[in-house]
């Protein structure tokens, strides 16, 4: 099945085409409205009624109009059979996917990751699995992007210590860089001296990445239920209705394809406490923590606290493509 990725950044709009066996086409233009950016993509693509479409936005001017209901509509009218929205959160970042089809080729046990689209840098620390040490995102000014990779450098050492605070298994001597956007063989060396670690890895084409990660980026499927505004947080009828959610995203996951061998999820509640006022709180509840009635997630249950909803999260890794890399096709810039 073919796949498409529409970014749309602060200034460019970056896309690629991809099945299993290779990446078919990348380009980049000036920044346009994202929904005629999409639909001339895939008039010149001339497209099957069966490809699937992976959707981003980041530019402040037009996210208010990418709403999940305006890009579902646009997917309909160009026939896709699936869409997927990423939205703007950091751990959402499409480097982050990056890291994880690249980390094979590297022998680094972590490896930092650096991605500049436009003037927004992205930095993280992962394992050789994927798993997330740390990871932050900046909005560069002119004058830092004039100035070289100082701001990138800067940027790096804050997400390194917040690594080596969030595990004391981390070491920057046994890491190594992966840089990725615009103009990453110019300024991942001078990263890497600065932070002292080896030579970095720039992928063909580091430009067309940041949209390339959005086809090897996680699915999540989120799977809710409302509950009545009186109900009690009696731990039987939780365990029953998140028994039930479990099975919804069993049958979702697979009815879309899936593999659950590939899926990790995750359970949540939201909390009202009448007595304490303020806002609700969405609290994760760990497997282990109903069948036993215990844990960190329960012990925020206070004695009037009401359970007004439940979330079973499912975070689907599908597997890596058979990309090679060395015949990747030119990134087409239209600027």
């Amino acid at each position: 099945m073919e796949r498409i990725a529409i970014d749309v950044g602060p200034e460019f709009v970056s896309l690629c085409r991809a099945d299993h066996h290779a990446i078919r086409a990348v380009e980049r233009h000036p920044y346009r409205h994202p929904r005629e950016a999409w639909l001339d993509w895939v008039r010149r693509l001339n497209l099957s009624d069966r490809h699937e479409a992976v959707f981003r936005c980041t530019h402040p001017a037009c996210m208010n109009d990418c709403t999940s209901e305006a890009v579902e509509s646009w997917a309909r009218s160009v026939g896709a059979r699936w869409i997927r929205r990423i939205g703007g959160d950091r751990r959402e970042d499409p480097s982050l996917a990056v890291t994880r089809f690249l980390a094979g080729r590297t022998r680094w046990v972590f490896i930092l990751s650096l991605s500049l689209s436009g003037r927004l840098a992205t930095a993280a620390v992962q394992d050789r699995r994927g798993a997330v040490l740390a990871c932050d995102q900046s909005m560069l000014d002119q004058n830092a992007i004039a100035a070289g990779a100082h701001g990138l450098s800067q940027l790096c050492h804050s997400v390194v210590n917040s690594a080596a605070t969030s595990s004391t298994q981390f070491s920057l001597d046994r890491t190594g860089l992966i840089a990725i956007g615009d103009s990453a063989e110019a300024w991942a060396p001078i990263v890497s001296r600065e932070l002292r670690l080896p030579e970095p890895h720039v992928p063909p084409q580091p430009a067309s990445w940041p949209a390339i990660g959005m086809l090897l980026a996680p699915i999540r499927l989120d799977f809710t239920a409302v509950r009545e505004p009186d109900a009690s947080a009696d731990l039987a009828e939780l365990r029953r209705e998140f028994a039930a959610l479990m099975d919804a995203a069993c049958d979702g996951i697979t009815r879309e394809g899936f593999d659950l061998d590939d899926t990790d999820c995750a359970r949540f509640i939201r909390i009202e406490s009448p007595g304490l006022g303020g806002p609700p709180t969405v609290v994760e509840i760990g497997f282990d923590e109903l069948p036993y009635g215990r844990g960190q997630g329960l012990a925020c249950l206070q004695k009037d606290a009401r359970v007004t909803g439940l979330r079973v999260s499912a975070t689907i890794h599908p597997p890596c493509p058979d990309w090679p890399l060395d015949v990747a096709p030119p990134l087409v810039n239209r600027c």
